[in-house]
C-alpha cells in the first residue's frame, strides 16, 4: 500500500501546477480625441484632425439631413469630387481589414450640419 501511495505521488509531482492567474486591469494606452462639431461654412472644406501615425482608429457619423464630404490628405487640396460621400446619418471608420487611414481628414457640408467625430 506503500509503494502504490508513493507511486501516485511520484506521478502527481510530475504533473505541473495550474494557478489561478489574477485578473489584471490595465487602463488603456490610447487617448481619444472627440472632434465633433458642425459644419462651419458650406462647401468648404474644415479640418477634423492632422496627420496622426499614431492613430488607432476613428468614426466619423454624419448626423446632418444633407450629405458631406470626408477628405484624407492635406486639406490644400481638397475638392468635392475626390472626397467620400457620407450620406446623412452615415457612418465612416479610420480602421478597416488592419489598414489604418492616418492622413489628415477634413470634413464639408451644408453649414450648421452637425457631424460626429472621435479618434483614438
Amino acid at each position: 500500500m506503500k509503494r502504490l501511495l508513493l507511486a501516485l505521488l511520484l506521478i502527481g509531482a510530475s504533473f505541473p501546477a495550474y494557478a489561478q492567474t489574477p485578473v489584471v486591469t490595465q487602463t488603456s494606452k490610447f487617448s481619444n480625441a472627440n472632434a465633433s462639431a458642425a459644419v462651419t461654412v458650406t462647401n468648404t472644406f474644415q479640418s477634423i484632425w492632422l496627420a496622426n501615425t499614431n492613430r488607432n482608429d476613428c468614426i466619423v457619423q454624419n448626423n446632418g439631413a444633407a450629405s458631406m464630404y470626408i477628405y484624407f490628405g492635406a486639406i490644400a487640396s481638397a475638392t468635392t469630387p475626390n472626397s467620400l460621400i457620407l450620406a446623412a446619418n452615415g457612418t465612416f471608420r479610420c480602421a478597416n481589414s488592419g489598414i489604418v487611414v492616418n492622413d489628415q481628414i477634413s470634413i464639408t457640408g451644408t453649414a450648421t450640419q452637425r457631424f460626429f467625430a472621435i479618434q483614438y
